[in-house]
This record gives C-alpha cells, sequence and structure tokens, in this order.
C-alpha cells in the first residue's frame, strides 16, 4: 500500500534540494552559488537512500525517488522555461508543461533508483543496498546517457569540478567514475544516518546489524579512498603533451537577437577580424571563433572563405570558424551545423558537420506531433546530422571540433581522441540562455571530457562562457558572460591514450550488469525486522 504524508515527502525533497545546489544554479531563480556548492554532492542522496530501504512498499519507494527527482532537475533546468518562452513564442503555461515532462523524465530515473534499493533490502538487507547503491545510480545515469539520443546533462559526477581531486579517476572510468565515488560517500553518510536513528532492533539482531555496518563501512572506505588517492596521484604527475602553442579565444559577445541579423554581419566579422589582429600580434597561431560565429554560409559566400584566408595568410594563424555549411542532398540545398579550418596560404582545409543535434534546437523530433516548436529552429536553421568523425588537422596538433551539445557526450568525444585528436576544441553558442545557470553548467561538463581523455580543451563561446581548461581539469582561464573579449594561453598537444579513451564505458555497462542481477535474484520474502539496517 502506498503511503505518503507531509513528513516523508520532506526527506526526498531535502534530497533533491541538496542535489540542485551542488551544481550552479541561477537566473531565473533568483540565487546564484557560483559554480555549485560540491560538497553537498557527497551527502545529497543519504537521506533518499535511508528512506527508500526503510520503506516497507516498492512503490511508496519509487514514489519518493520521483520527488526528490522533480525536485533536483525542477532547479536544475530551470533555464529551459525562459528559453522556450523567448525563442519558441509558447506562452509560460505551455513553456512550463514542456519543462515538467523532461523533468519527470529524469525524475523516472531516481524513482527506479528508489526502487531497487527497497528491493535490494528485501534479498540483502540495508547495508546490500548501500553497498549496491553507487552501482545502482551509476548505470542509471549511464542509461540517461544512452537512450532516446541520451540526455546526460547534470550526472553527479558534473558537480566535482571544482574538486580536482575527485576528479581525477575519470581518465579510467568517465564521468561515471566520478558519480561512482560520490554515491560512495553518500552510502557511508546513510549508513552514519542509519546508525544515528536506528528503527527498533531485538537483541541479538543489534549485534548482527553493527557487524554488518562495520563490514560494508570498510568496504565503500576502501573504494572512496583508491579513488581519492589515485586523484592526489595523478595531480602529482606531469601534465601530458609536446611543444607549446600558443592558442587564443575569440569571444565577439554577440546578442542571439544580432546573431542571424544579415544588418549585423559587417560589424560581427569586423569585430572577429580586428580581436583575431589583436591576438595574431601577441603571438597566437591558433584562433578559435565560436559557433557560427558570423551570420554568414562559408559555402555560400566565396567571398567570405576568400576573406578568411586572406586573414589566416596575413595573420600566420590557424582559424577554427564555426559556420553553416550547405550541401546538396536529393536537389535540396541542405544545412550543416560545421566547423571550419583555415590555414595560412592553404585556405579551408578541413571541415567537421556536427554528428549530434540538439532536440528542439537544432532539429524538431516528431515534426508533425510537434509542430509547434518549430519556431525554435527557424532562428538558425533546421539541420542535418554530419555521418563521421572528422579532424581538423592543424600545423602543431590534430584537433577535435565538437560544436556545443556535443561535448557533453563522453562517448563522442572520446571517439574523437581515439581518432587522434591531440588538443580538444569545443565551439559553442549560449547566448540562447542568457545569464542563466545553463553556461556555467555547459562549462562544467565539457570540462570533464579534457580529464577523461587528458587533452586541453579551448572553449570559445559567442557570449560566454570562454575557457582554458588544462587535462587536469583545472580550468585556467575563463571569461565572463556578457564579455567581449580575447582569451589566451599556451597549450600543448598530446598523443596519451588514457584507459577511458582505448576501453569507453565498461564501469558503467558492468554496474548495469550487476543492478539486474542482483534485482534478479532478490527474493520477495522481507528481511526480519532487527537483523539489519532498517
Amino acid at each position: 500500500m502506498i503511503r505518503l504524508s507531509i513528513k516523508s515527502t520532506t526527506i526526498p525533497i531535502a534530497s533533491g534540494l541538496l542535489m540542485a545546489l551542488s551544481f550552479p544554479l541561477g537566473p531565473p531563480l533568483g540565487f546564484n552559488n557560483g559554480d555549485g556548492w560540491w560538497p553537498l554532492a557527497w551527502i545529497c542522496l543519504s537521506p533518499l537512500m535511508l528512506v527508500a530501504t526503510r520503506s516497507g512498499c516498492p512503490l511508496t519507494a519509487a514514489l519518493h525517488g520521483l520527488i526528490a527527482g522533480v525536485t533536483a532537475f525542477g532547479f536544475l533546468i530551470s533555464w529551459i522555461d525562459p528559453f522556450l518562452i523567448r525563442w519558441a513564442k509558447l506562452t509560460a503555461p505551455e513553456a512550463g508543461a514542456i519543462s515538467l515532462l523532461l523533468v519527470l523524465y529524469v525524475a523516472v530515473y531516481f524513482g527506479v533508483f528508489s526502487l531497487a534499493l527497497c528491493n535490494v533490502r528485501r534479498r540483502w538487507g540495508a547495508c546490500g543496498a548501500f553497498l549496491l547503491a553507487p552501482a545502482i545510480w551509476t548505470g542509471l545515469e549511464w542509461l540517461r546517457s544512452v537512450l532516446f539520443t541520451g540526455f546526460p546533462w547534470s550526472l553527479l559526477g558534473y558537480s566535482q569540478m571544482p574538486a580536482l581531486v575527485a576528479i581525477q579517476v575519470a581518465d579510467l572510468t568517465g564521468v561515471f567514475g566520478v558519480s561512482f565515488l560520490v554515491v560512495t560517500g553518500n552510502s557511508l553518510a546513510a549508513l552514519m544516518l542509519a546508525r544515528l536513528l536506528p528503527e527498533r532492533a531485538e537483541g541479538p539482531g543489534r549485534s548482527a546489524q553493527t557487524g554488518q555496518q562495520r563490514h560494508v563501512s570498510m568496504v565503500l572506505s576502501v573504494i572512496l579512498l583508491s579513488g581519492l588517492g589515485y586523484g592526489v596521484w595523478r595531480l602529482s604527475q606531469p601534465v601530458p603533451g609536446n611543444g607549446d602553442l600558443h592558442a587564443a579565444l575569440v569571444q565577439a559577445n554577440v546578442a542571439q537577437s544580432e546573431k542571424w541579423d544579415p544588418k549585423e554581419s559587417l560589424r560581427i566579422e569586423t569585430d572577429h577580424v580586428a580581436m583575431t589582429r589583436e591576438a595574431a600580434r601577441h603571438g597566437a597561431r591558433l584562433v578559435v571563433w565560436s559557433e557560427s560565429s558570423v551570420p554568414i554560409s562559408i559555402t555560400r559566400n566565396p567571398d567570405y572563405e576568400r576573406r578568411l584566408a586572406d586573414l589566416s595568410l596575413q595573420t600566420g594563424a590557424d582559424l577554427v570558424v564555426g559556420t553553416v555549411a550547405y550541401e546538396a542532398r536529393d536537389g535540396i540545398q541542405t544545412p550543416f551545423n560545421s566547423a571550419v579550418l583555415v590555414r595560412p596560404g592553404i585556405g579551408v582545409s578541413d571541415r567537421y558537420d556536427k554528428i549530434h543535434l540538439v532536440p528542439f534546437g537544432e532539429y524538431v523530433p516528431l515534426k508533425k506531433l510537434l509542430f509547434f516548436l518549430e519556431s525554435l529552429v527557424n532562428e538558425a536553421s533546421d539541420f542535418e546530422p554530419g555521418d563521421q568523425i572528422r579532424l581538423l588537422r592543424g600545423e602543431g596538433s590534430a584537433l577535435a571540433p565538437l560544436i556545443c551539445y556535443e561535448a557533453i557526450f563522453p562517448d563522442l568525444v572520446r571517439r574523437f581522441t581515439k581518432a587522434g585528436a591531440g588538443i580538444l576544441v569545443n565551439i559553442t553558442n549560449d547566448a540562447w540562455y542568457g545569464d542563466t545557470a545553463m553556461p556555467r553548467q555547459h562549462l562544467a561538463q565539457a570540462a570533464m571530457r579534457a580529464v577523461e581523455n587528458r587533452r586541453y580543451l579551448l572553449r570559445c563561446a559567442s557570449t560566454g562562457i570562454s575557457a582554458f581548461v588544462e587535462p587536469t581539469g583545472r580550468i585556467a582561464m575563463r571569461s565572463r558572460l556578457g564579455e567581449k573579449i580575447v582569451l589566451e594561453s599556451t597549450v600543448r598537444s598530446s598523443s596519451e591514450i588514457t584507459w577511458y579513451t582505448a576501453t569507453g564505458d565498461v564501469l558503467p555497462i558492468l554496474c548495469v550488469i550487476l543492478t539486474l542481477a542482483a534485482l534478479l535474484t532478490a527474493r520477495r520474502a522481507a528481511i526480519p525486522r532487527g537483523s539489519d539496517v532498517r
């Protein structure tokens, strides 16, 4: 029987709030916590875990998880509402309904997590559930990253980007290993809560309960200390890479309302050219412009391509430029969201067409059903996806051209690196989202790719946040939102292949297998009261 009360729902709400606060938040919430209060992530799930393992009804446990998920992601992706109202021209109720559907979708994974803990407890007790919790959570995060084209936004591991020691394990396991460590910490916190708030236990059961707690705590502690110890060791190692390359990021601060205005194209191009010349005078040999930098298609305007070639020749710098490229497909001129490399004396030498497009931003899935969202893509173009990994091969290094949203997909970036990329370049346009938390959340997720693949990441945004990220995940330099600036730094190309680059998502897949095996062998009979932490 499902049992919910005001008192019982406050605990999952608290879990959701703690999780949300561990990430960057901002407008429209009227609350800014910088890059997130990351220590909260290490305890955020523990109240939910305790409630789930003490629930007598699996459906009640699932509902508690759903409440936690709705709370967390209601805050974390609150920036979607103003985006839909401003650019899709939806009313506030319409935008709210669409946002709620996405929040509910993500919250389902929280519900499954809580349900799984409840069912595992029935077979192995609460201590067994706490021990398996990191695998259950990590497996569910991976599934969220791959199902229905994937939505890996705000995976728990991303909250730790300011904590360099905690994220170094990502070069072995990807971001999923960082999530695994964080949930391991939550399991230890849940065990402590269980000791502080014990349920009634009968004499002999109390001793067995204490023994189980001690053994599980030891195992979890070894896992946690091993992960953090690896981080300490990894940070003591030299930063990989060969040869110094002076690079520059041109953040021209182009508002979204001006982005596709033909009347603004000359000014926007003039700003980019002047800032590029400035960077070249300072010695830059690689200059990066943002996604769709200038509202001119390089394939439809030969003069624009010639001007870029002349600029590259005059400055002696390789240019990475975001643009819209058109190709004839079945007699129709089809647009691609592209990045091109322009080299001195060569001109456009390589082009990459974005593979993973943003649903509802660059194309509308199920157009006939969701026709009312067509205005979203009309602001730019209804793009066609590219069909293969292509590197931009400059003089100093082969570059991985990650366009916007692609930087949040670990496996896609891993494939670029495995193909030979020595430096990661992420060009993006976050101007759609104004001064909300989205650009800071996006930066944190892109920065994790530097750690996973041990590569420098150069991130150039239209209005911010542009940044240089070191292979350790440290953000060496960053711009502010709404700032017109040229960022310059020295980077290195690397040929090192990390364990994660070579093997991919082995850990989360194993977590899915382990979770399924645990659930399949769990018995329906409840553990007798007093025999473990309930």
